[in-house]
């Protein structure tokens, strides 16, 4: 070995050393915003008010860390995810977003190829372009009835996309907001008289896909631009889904053996699975407060609302039975 190559050897070493000690572990992402990254790979973003937005070229602070983070927790009172503030940082799994959050920004979670569950509550008004652009692990979601605007390419080559729920509150979508989300195979909606889309909106997406409408009103649907192109059925009751907030946890989700149910410190008192004719297919009565579980292996492949009778009222959410 020359003494050339050690020298250059010693200096790649030194660089290692020194990028291990420099990758950041905390810091500020906003005005009141700080974030920690575990030894876990859990990244928690806390304090109150708005996140800082990013860009193609400037990165967020804990870019450093992108291939280190696996869990993504976003505390209450955050309000906003910045543009851009986690956009290709394929390892994240999981993330919970709070009731506190009102804007998910542009590119916030695009190519975010592992993330295979998002629960978007119903505080979120906004959410950004190609907010979960190829996001492409995601199987089931469910938009929250506060969201008016789907922008362009918001959720564009989710291809592993197999359920999506629209709400009647959703007047506008944009641009190829659901093109080649080729792995889907059922749309939930509610709208009485749906509204006029573009036909790039679902482009590459209708072969074999399943529109669920509401019931009585199939003729609607069979007149209407883009809605028509679906393979139509009139079997969704109206009223059924009514969105829980994102404090109750369902998972796993898709499910095939066991769902379990964890509802913080609201109380439940019994739970029911509906199929989509709003038939009651299994209850469950709840001892232990704030969690439950429930068997559904002998539950035929399919969608199912399951119905929580809480201290606040009754709360619903869908599940994918596999």
């Amino acid at each position: 070995m020359t003494k050339l190559y050690k020298f250059f050897l010693v200096l790649a070493l030194i660089g290692l050393v020194a990028g291990a000690v420099n990758a950041q572990t905390s810091g500020a992402c906003g005005e009141n915003l700080t974030w920690t990254l575990d030894n876990n790979g859990t990244l928690t973003i806390s304090g109150t008010g708005a996140m800082n937005d990013y860009g193609p070229n400037s990165f967020p602070p804990w870019n450093s860390q992108k291939r280190n983070i696996r869990t993504l927790v976003i505390q209450n009172e955050v309000t906003t995810i910045g543009n851009y503030a986690f956009s290709g940082f394929e390892s994240i799994t999981s993330l919970t977003i709070p009731n506190s959050v009102i804007t998910i920004g542009d590119e916030a979670f695009s190519g975010c190829h592992s993330l295979t569950l998002v629960t978007i509550p119903n505080s979120v008004t906004t959410i950004g372009y190609s907010a979960f652009y190829m996001c492409n692990s995601l199987t089931s979601l469910t938009i929250p009835n506060s969201v008016t605007t789907i922008r362009d390419l918001t959720f564009s080559d989710c291809f592993g996309l197999i359920s999506l729920t629209i709400p009647n509150s959703v007047t506008t979508i944009g641009y190829q907001a659901f093109s080649y989300c080729t792995g889907l195979t059922d749309i939930y909606v509610n709208w009485t008289n749906p509204p006029i889309i573009q036909t790039d909106i679902f482009w590459g997406v209708y072969q074999n896909v399943k529109l669920h409408i509401p019931q009585g009103i199939l003729s609607t649907y069979q007149v209407a631009p883009v809605w028509q192109d679906f393979i139509l059925v009139d079997d969704v009751v109206t009223g059924i889904e009514q969105i829980a907030p994102a404090s109750i946890r369902l998972y796993p989700n898709p499910v095939q053996d066991v769902l379990k149910i964890e509802s913080g410190e609201m109380k439940m008192d019994k739970v029911e699975i509906c199929d989509l004719s709003g038939r009651i297919v299994e209850t469950n009565y709840i001892s232990q407060p704030g969690t439950a579980t429930i068997n559904v292996s002998a539950l035929p492949a399919g969608v199912y609302f399951v119905r929580m009778y809480t201290e606040k009222g009754i709360m619903t959410k869908k599940i994918i039975k596999t």
